[in-house]
């Protein structure tokens, strides 16, 4: 048998992890998405974390789940796949020159 004085309590018996801890205590709660990117806050209003938001290629900070659902979305892309389809159906035009009704 073994003596349950001489173990070691169990992390949830010992509190929270001191690492967590020293990390985030001198943190504001809440704060914007760059804020929260930089690690100068530890929340948006939304509940995201710093895991949550990433760069887009303008440099904007943003949520992961909406950046990889606007990408599903592509409305820029199907438009170019669109015109794709429908490329060399263009008239030269100059001054005075009425297009002709199709």
């Amino acid at each position: 048998m073994t003596d349950t004085a001489t173990q070691s309590p169990t992390p949830s018996a010992r509190g929270p992890d001191p690492a967590y801890t020293r990390r985030f205590s001198h943190l504001p709660y809440f704060g914007s998405r760059i804020e929260v990117y930089r690690g100068q806050a530890r929340y948006t209003k939304g509940f995201l974390t710093r895991d949550d938001l990433m760069k887009s290629k303008k440099g904007r900070v943003v949520s992961r789940r909406a950046h990889q659902r606007a990408r599903a979305a592509r409305p820029l892309g199907q438009y170019l796949d669109f015109i794709e389809g429908h490329k060399g159906q263009f008239t030269l035009m100059h001054r005075g020159m009425i297009p002709s009704p199709k």
